[in-house]
C-alpha cells in the first residue's frame, strides 16, 4: 500500500466490485476511520451474521467482494473486530495514521 489516498482506495473499491453507492461510506472508514452504517460497521467488524441480515439484495451478494477489498487493499487494523474497528476511527483512519495519531 503505497499510495493512500481517497482516490486509490475508490479504485481499488470498485475494481474489487463494491457498489457504487457504497463506495463513499467504504472509503470514509477506511481513509477517515468516518463512523458507517450498521451493515458497514457489521463487515468491518468481521460479523457476518450481522452484516448479512442488515444488507439490501446487492450487498448481500456482494459481500465477497468486500471481503477481497479488506483483504488485499486496506491495513489490517481497520477491520477484523469491533475492537479494530472502534480504535481505528478513533485514530482517523489512514489520514490519522499518516498524521500521525
Amino acid at each position: 500500500m503505497t499510495d493512500m489516498t481517497k482516490d486509490h482506495y475508490e479504485a481499488k473499491a470498485r475494481k474489487h466490485g463494491i457498489p457504487e453507492y457504497m463506495i463513499g461510506g467504504v472509503v470514509g472508514h477506511v481513509f477517515n476511520g468516518t463512523p458507517t452504517g450498521d451493515f458497514l460497521t457489521a463487515v468491518f467488524s468481521n460479523n457476518l451474521m450481522e452484516a448479512a441480515v442488515r444488507a439490501d439484495d446487492t450487498n448481500l451478494a456482494k459481500l465477497p467482494a468486500y471481503c477481497r477489498f479488506m483483504y488485499n487493499e486496506c491495513e489490517p487494523k481497520c477491520y477484523g473486530s469491533p475492537a479494530n474497528v472502534k480504535r481505528w476511527r478513533e485514530r482517523g483512519g489512514q489520514e490519522g495514521i499518516l498524521q500521525g495519531n
